[in-house]
């Protein structure tokens, strides 16, 4: 369904695309004609923005983050923000009962979460409650209003450099229209900040009723469910943490850590990781206090292998059955939440069901194909 948007007077959006509602991804921008490469779709001046350097007279603390300053705005500044900005506020979403961040600890849906996405989503948790106190000694919210705020700045804002020597954390901004631009790894649009403002052009030529796609980064389900709510189909940039599963000994860390090859071992459906595959010849090497002996010739293979003078396809077989041993359990786990979610059918979350199916789809996928798990 087609919908109109209010965009204030200054902002330039090219007459070639239209604002559409869908069920499963809110409203989105389409191409209502072929569009050609390099084509500016949006441009929104810098006194548009929305940040501190643009509401300067409204910030009351200087130590204040950019994120706890705009969420504190969305709270309390609505009408001064609509000033700059006309329109913007009106279109911020009213509800993130999708995200998991509002999900109750002990709701079926928070259990269903893997480990990994409850750990990303607990670190948010830490982050709100930090900004949260921070703005309460100043002054006092309530909770759900600031977290509301606060998950829309988290979803929406943009880079934006507002001091050359502040960290990323502090160079953000709000911008209107641009949250109507969903991500893609596939992206056909680029931004760019020019002295005019913020752009954002083609990249490649575009047909009439295609969607057009802005690139968040390079990001798996994982981080896109923790950070904003919904994950992606076919998101080449998955991948399995291995470290719980590639427990190691004293000496196998210390052996590790002289190599430069100690923790964060991952891997992605198309390979392991090569620090994986260094962890892996480590553990292999038995008992561990080998691991001490330089002259030992799976400890020379093992150095050869890291310094790229040995493509160590003579331990590979090994090496792939020890993963598959080691993530057997993980297996399991994937598919008995598999089989938990099948069964999930009065939810209440919007899309929690999907992706939570789509998280777990992603491991098994994974699983499936470096080692051969059905």
């Amino acid at each position: 369904m087609e919908v109109s948007i209010s965009v204030p007077s200054g902002v330039f959006l090219s007459p070639g695309v239209r604002f559409v509602k869908t069920p499963s991804e809110g409203v989105c921008v389409y191409a209502s004609c072929d569009l050609k490469a390099n084509t500016l779709v949006l441009r929104v001046p810098h006194r548009y923005l929305v940040n501190k350097r643009t509401c300067r007279q409204l910030v009351p603390r200087d130590e204040w983050t950019s994120h706890q300053f705009l969420a504190w705005c969305l709270c309390k500044k609505k009408e001064v923000l609509e000033e700059i900005s006309p329109g913007y506020t009106e279109h911020l979403p009213a509800s993130f009962s999708f995200h998991p961040l509002t999900w109750c600890c002990d709701s079926e849906e928070w259990q269903l979460l893997p480990d990994e996405v409850k750990g990303l989503v607990e670190e948010k948790r830490r982050l709100l409650q930090k900004d949260y106190a921070a703005v309460s000694t100043f002054e006092k919210l309530e909770f759900r209003e600031f977290q509301l705020a606060w998950l829309c700045v988290n979803t929406r804002c943009l880079y934006y450099e507002l001091e050359a020597d502040a960290t990323s954390e502090e160079n953000m901004t709000l911008a209107p229209v641009f949250e109507y631009f969903n991500h893609s790894n596939e992206a056909q649009t680029s931004v760019s900040i020019t002295f005019h403002g913020v752009e954002i052009r083609l990249d490649k030529p575009i047909r009439q009723g295609e969607q057009l796609y802005l690139r968040y980064g390079p990001h798996s389900n994982d981080f896109l469910m923790s950070e904003y709510g919904f994950t992606m189909l076919n998101n080449t940039q998955n991948y399995l943490q291995l470290d719980h599963y590639l427990p190691l000994s004293v000496l196998q860390r210390q052996f590790l850590d002289s190599l430069g090859y100690l923790d964060d071992y991952t891997c992605m459906a198309d390979d392991l990781s090569f620090r994986t595959q260094v962890a892996i010849r480590a553990l292999l090497i038995q008992p561990d206090t080998r691991l001490l002996d330089e002259a030992d010739p799976n400890v020379r293979r093992c150095k050869l292998f890291v310094n790229g003078y040995y493509d160590g396809e003579k331990e590979q077989h090994e090496v792939d059955e020890f993963l598959q041993a080691r993530l057997r359990p993980l297996h399991q786990l994937v598919q008995n939440a598999c089989m938990e979610i099948s069964s999930l059918s009065n939810s209440t979350i919007p899309c929690a069901k999907s992706n939570l199916s789509q998280l777990w789809s992603d491991r098994a996928c994974i699983l499936q194909k470096i080692s051969g798990f059905p």
